[in-house]
């Protein structure tokens, strides 16, 4: 049962918890808004990645042919699919995104800890009052370490994103250039082609008109 006492003791300490909690709630946005606006803008720039990292989420079959829909190899194709097929891509998205979790983390305050203790001897005692504490504590940072630990968070969020970004311009750069190649080399052998079949209409032309009695037995040769 309780006593007047310890309903006593309970109006006491509510303004206390009261405080408490209204500080705890002011340090836990202490990082600041422009920090906010920050890593909500980094956020908004990777959901901007989810349609690919969709695309790349399904990983293709091992016996997928790539590019099995096109007639003729096409650069925009080529290097869509060595976008969607590359893991190392795909893994520093996971680092940025990774990076981008931290930030909520580092910048909110510790879970506080609420404690209640009895004095066991005091129950049912007719000679003493019944004894009981409550406690509430909480971690509070120094001021301004909220908020230069989310600054660290997003700068390694800022260098996720530059090496993301980097990665995905060089293996676009290095599947166009490949294309160019593929493209010289297939424009070659066409060219080549031709020549040959220009070559066999000759001979076959010289032969007709040598047999006919109207070429020299050189001009086949």
């Amino acid at each position: 049962m309780t006593t007047a006492s310890q309903r006593g003791a309970a109006r006491a300490l509510a303004p206390a918890l009261a405080a408490i909690t209204a500080a705890s709630a002011a340090l836990a946005g202490c990082a600041g808004p422009a920090l906010d606006a920050r890593h909500s803008e980094q956020a908004r720039r990777f959901a901007a990645e989810a349609p690919a990292a969709a695309a790349a989420s399904s990983a293709p079959d091992a016996a997928e042919t790539p590019l099995a829909g096109f007639a003729r190899l096409e650069r925009e194709p080529l290097v869509r699919e060595v976008l969607r097929r590359n893991p190392s891509l795909e893994a520093m998205r996971r680092a940025w995104e990774a990076t981008l979790e931290r930030y909520p983390q580092v910048t909110s305050l510790d879970d506080p800890m609420l404690g209640y203790a009895v004095a066991p001897r005091s129950l049912g005692s007719s000679r003493v009052d019944g004894g009981q504490r409550v406690d509430l504590a909480q971690r509070l940072p120094f001021p301004g370490k909220l908020a230069l630990r989310g600054e660290s968070a997003l700068a390694e969020a800022d260098a996720a994103e530059g090496d993301f970004e980097g990665e995905r311009l060089r293996l676009a750069e290095a599947a166009s250039r490949l294309f160019d190649d593929y493209y010289v080399t297939a424009r070659a052998i066409e060219i080549n082609t031709a020549h040959v079949a220009l070559l066999e209409e000759l001979l076959e032309v010289a032969t007709a008109r040598y047999a006919a009695g109207e070429g020299s037995q050189q001009d086949p040769i």
